[in-house]
């Protein structure tokens, strides 16, 4: 089970359940979702956090701060995923 020790402490025990679904539903640890690499194995594995994280009220900047990346890469993603969707 990976650990996901390095998410912000403000992260309730349910996010942290969640993040934990989505690690072990892609195979991936927090570190692969993290890294600062753009691998493309992982971009549905961040897509799918990014998701779940603005469904549960956390803000783009927060989100960035959490997965270590800019908050307008976040808002890319998460327009590109609605867009798909529509």
């Amino acid at each position: 089970m990976p650990i996901v020790h390095d998410l912000p402490r403000a992260a309730s025990d349910a996010t942290r359940q969640s993040i934990r679904h989505i690690l072990d539903a892609y195979g991936a640890t927090w570190h692969d979702l993290v890294r600062s690499d753009r691998a493309a194995r992982w971009r549905p594995a961040r897509n799918a956090l990014y998701w779940m994280l603005h469904c549960k009220g956390w803000s783009y900047p927060r989100i960035g701060r959490a997965c270590q990346r800019d908050h307008t890469s976040i808002l890319k993603s998460l327009r590109k995923a609605t867009k798909w969707t529509s």
